[in-house]
């Protein structure tokens, strides 16, 4: 058990980090985006006949041309798992107002969430289909999102304590070398080739973020309820 290491602001007149039922609220936004997504993605691919968790992207159940029974159901994710994480991002910024570090992964946190407010706009189509302006707008949202995920994770590793960094910057290499294996399937997709793995390896990119969030949101619960400068496993 250490001291919970901060990045504090040298201003003395710095607000305190925010705490109580309010922010406890907010952190949860955090555990139950990630829950969200699981859920969604899990049901979806339950709803898609012949759809194989282990070799086929997560973006084909929501594809052009994919299953309603599927693509219905995910749109249904965008709303609820955005408005759960902005509530997150929230939290962050409120539990950072005297940690910079933290703060910073916030704002990251809803530049995230506003970047993916065009996901709508350039879904992908069915393997194996022509390739159109709607199919490199998907790849271009993946690959910017990826960034601020990192982002996030990267200014967050250094909010808490070592333990929390370590942890983080391994989830950001886990996620990191599994997001550059996803894009290696981008030709086999578009020339409806068999992906093996693919949704193994991009689950675990997305997967080992949802975990990281979630992470986080429990550290900073568990640091309001002892006090913003309690002890903390570090």
């Amino acid at each position: 058990m250490t001291t919970i290491e901060m990045v504090r602001e040298p201003n003395a007149t710095s607000r305190p980090a925010a705490h109580g039922a309010i922010q406890e609220t907010l952190l949860i936004g955090g555990l139950l985006s990630s829950l969200s997504y699981v859920v969604f993605d899990l049901a979806a691919a339950a709803r898609y006949p012949g759809y194989s968790l282990v070799n086929q992207a997560i973006s084909e159940l929501s594809a052009i041309g994919a299953p309603p029974a599927s693509a219905n159901l995910w749109r249904w994710l965008g709303p609820i798992y955005g408005i759960l994480f902005v509530a997150f991002a929230i939290g962050v910024l409120r539990a950072g107002r005297d940690n910079r570090a933290l703060r910073a992964s916030g704002w990251i946190m809803l530049a995230f969430i506003g970047w993916g407010l065009l996901w709508p706009f350039f879904p992908m189509h069915q393997r194996g289909t022509e390739t159109t302006a709607s199919d490199v707008g998907h790849l271009v949202l993946g690959g910017g999102s990826n960034i601020l995920i990192l982002g996030f994770m990267g200014f967050g590793a250094f909010a808490l304590g070592r333990r929390f960094r370590s942890w983080s910057l391994a989830t950001m290499l886990v996620h990191f070398a599994t997001a550059i294996w996803t894009f290696t399937y981008v030709n086999e997709i578009g020339a409806g080739a068999p992906t093996p793995w693919l949704g193994i390896v991009e689950r675990i990119m997305i997967y080992v973020y949802l975990l990281w969030v979630g992470t986080l949101a429990a550290a900073l619960m568990l640091r309001d309820r002892r006090g913003p400068t309690g002890p903390m496993v570090s």
